[in-house]
């Protein structure tokens, strides 16, 4: 998977989550009310239903806005460093009008305002030089809303953003209204479990002739528990491969107790590189292959009643390589043969 659909596969396995948790959880909720509102509607949609079409169906004109919030949030990002120190400059003028549309985004809920919200993208369409900065820069994080931002401001004068959204770019938009809504009822980095009570060093290594992983620690603590993994992934025989993005297994993606309620999953990528320079405890079995440790936090805390966790992981390889220019922009290419088979691993509470 590319980076961008690994990170839309996670979000789905914790929304699943979300409507199995161990009663009384408490997580955080968006500050907004109609925001609250739609992430409590999407956990109350049956299992097999799928949330992007029900965001397509029953909230159109909602997710439109929450998209064009999205979109506009990248202003921060592109009059902040290190944006503003990696990518050239625009004309000073241009930079002055974004900083002045950074600020009315950020003045009270104005951001969340309709009429503001398209007043600001007529403003972005006297930006000359905006949409060819935009397509030759790299991409941001959000990669989806910056390819909608350089469509958005390329419109015609005078056309509707939000109404373009909900027809034209639909499917986006609901993905990107989900991704923003479920992100505000997860726990955020820095990932915390709180006050430790009781470590585990399992020492668990999984191992195929493509992968292996080793759990060299499992911590209990009072808001949850957290895993450190360290990972070898076999990559692919492809000459060019560019070194700054090697393929990144992401993790066990489901965590369920014997009580069969679940855990939302979090996860950060600690140390990535080449294996045969990583000094981990992993012996080095590949001819080439791609290192990682990583730090997955699952929320809630266990509790006294459970026995056994079971961690599954449907296998999920991410990867990004960033191919030649074509045109002005820099296009996203996954490579091939990178892929290792599900697996699931038990864990005995300790106590």
């Amino acid at each position: 998977m590319t980076s961008q659909e690994a990170f839309e596969h996670q979000l789905h396995c914790n929304m699943q989550a979300l409507r199995h948790l161990p009663p009384g959880t408490l997580l955080p909720q968006p500050p907004d009310t109609e925001e609250r509102q739609l992430l409590a509607d999407l956990v109350r949609l049956p299992e097999e239903a799928d949330p992007l079409a029900w965001l397509r169906q029953e909230r159109g004109v909602l997710s439109a806005r929450l998209t064009l919030c999205a979109i506009l949030d990248l202003l921060r990002i592109m009059t902040r460093p290190p944006f503003t120190v990696q990518y050239p400059a625009l004309p000073a003028d241009e930079q002055a009008v974004l900083r002045d549309l950074t600020r009315l985004l950020d003045e009270s809920d104005n951001g969340r305002v309709v009429g503001v919200l398209r007043a600001i993208v007529d403003r972005l369409h006297t930006l000359p030089e905006l949409p060819a900065y935009l397509a030759s820069a790299r991409p941001i994080a959000a990669d989806l809303a910056q390819r909608l931002l350089v469509d958005l401001i390329t419109l015609p004068a005078g056309a509707d953003p939000l109404a373009w959204l909900q027809v034209e770019r639909t499917h986006i938009t609901a993905r990107i209204a989900f991704a923003k809504v479920l992100m505000q009822g997860l726990p955020e980095p820095p990932l915390t479990i709180a006050r430790l009570r009781v470590y585990a060093y399992p020492t668990y290594v999984r191992r195929t002739d493509r992968f292996q992983a080793m759990v060299y620690e499992v911590a209990f603590g009072d808001e949850g528990f957290a895993l450190r993994i360290s990972a070898h992934l076999a990559m692919p025989d492809v000459p060019s491969w560019p070194p700054q993005s090697p393929p990144a297994w992401v993790g066990f993606d489901r965590v369920v107790d014997d009580q069969g309620y679940r855990y939302v999953v979090r996860f950060t990528t600690m140390e990535a590189g080449s294996a045969e320079w990583c000094g981990d405890p992993l012996p080095v079995v590949f001819h080439r292959s791609a290192f990682e440790k990583l730090r997955l936090a699952c929320y809630p805390a266990v509790s006294d009643r459970v026995k056994e966790l079971t961690f599954t992981s449907e296998g999920v390889v991410s990867y990004n390589a960033i191919g030649p220019e074509r045109g002005r922009a820099r296009e996203l290419s996954p490579l091939p043969d990178v892929d290792i088979a599900p697996f699931a691993w038990r864990l005995v509470v300790p106590r």
